[in-house]
């Protein structure tokens, strides 16, 4: 790495199972106005909460800096000032729903820019920037206190956070910081090295269509969509049928509905999508498999 990375770590596997304090070293390092932190990592699964990069310093409640995921797709940044012993806090909340891919590589990187601001990066692409003259690494958090503690996939009780038992699920292929503010560029190379490759293979004389984002984060209110269906019918309409969980990922507990999105034009375009079931209070119709009644036309869900 370059002269500016001042911080690294590689090859974590199973950070749930291991203790990984890394304050030893980041307290080796100046409270940094400026710079970047780079992360690639694999979660297996993902509790509502799951943090990445945790630096807390000795107040109560903490000030911190945090790297976090949340429900298997957000990616966030979360910082904390607390001040007049406890009675002002500051907090940020900078986040974006682009979807972080499950039991693969991926590739998240933030900047801090003294008094501009900050940038919020994944497998390639620049999902935030947030502009703020309030802008700060690490300095104003470690001014206002001495480090307590800097951790690896795991919070601590002093942060008052809703997740304060929460763990990372997973393995950190790297951890790398900078104490300057990488240009945009090398980051987007850097992080694009994980986006997905979404390749098919098919045989000769087959078709194989380009990608269409039918069900996505936020489409329909609706945070994750999971278990897809398609159906063909006799009229050569398409069909696409899919889970719409409310509440995370995982089947339970959660609120489930099934959802429907029709083409007529064999997959060019998509309606409006609709609710094929719906579901009352927190239950859940999961799992959808369409067919066609090949004598009546009647199509079952």
């Amino acid at each position: 790495m370059g002269d500016s990375c001042i911080f690294k770590l590689e090859h974590i596997t199973q950070v749930h199972k291991r203790n990984i304090d890394i304050t030893a070293g980041i307290s080796q390092i100046p409270a940094l106005s400026s710079g970047t932190v780079i992360i690639r990592f694999r979660h297996s699964a993902v509790p509502s909460f799951a943090p990445l990069l945790n630096i807390v310093n000795r107040q109560y409640p903490s000030s911190y800096f945090l790297l976090y995921t949340q429900n298997s797709y957000r990616v966030g940044l979360m910082r904390k000032i607390v001040t007049e012993n406890g009675v002002r806090t500051s907090l940020l909340n900078l986040y974006d729903d682009q979807q972080a891919q499950m039991n693969l590589l991926n590739t998240l990187a933030c900047t801090i820019e003294e008094g501009v601001g900050y940038c919020l990066y994944l497998n390639g692409t620049l999902l935030r920037k947030y502009p703020d003259p309030e802008a700060c690494f690490l300095r104003d958090i470690l001014n206002l206190a001495p480090l307590r503690a800097a951790l690896i996939g795991k919070t601590i009780e002093s942060q008052k956070l809703d997740y304060d038992r929460a763990v990372f699920l997973g393995d950190i292929d790297f951890l790398y910081l900078y104490n300057n503010v990488l240009p945009p560029q090398e980051i987007l190379s850097i992080t694009a090295q994980t986006i997905p490759n979404t390749d098919v293979s098919i045989s000769p004389g087959s078709f194989c269509s380009q990608p269409v984002k039918l069900f996505y984060p936020g489409y329909m209110d609706a945070p994750n969509y999971r278990m897809p269906s398609l159906l063909q019918t006799k009229a050569s309409t398409l069909l696409a049928c899919v889970d719409q969980r409310m509440h995370g990922p995982l089947e339970h507990p959660n609120k489930i509905h099934i959802v429907l999105r029709r083409s007529t034009d064999l997959g060019h375009s998509f309606g409006t999508g609709v609710s094929v079931v719906t579901m009352p209070e927190n239950s859940q119709s999961i799992d959808s498999c369409m067919l066609q009644d090949q004598d009546t036309g009647r199509i079952f869900c």
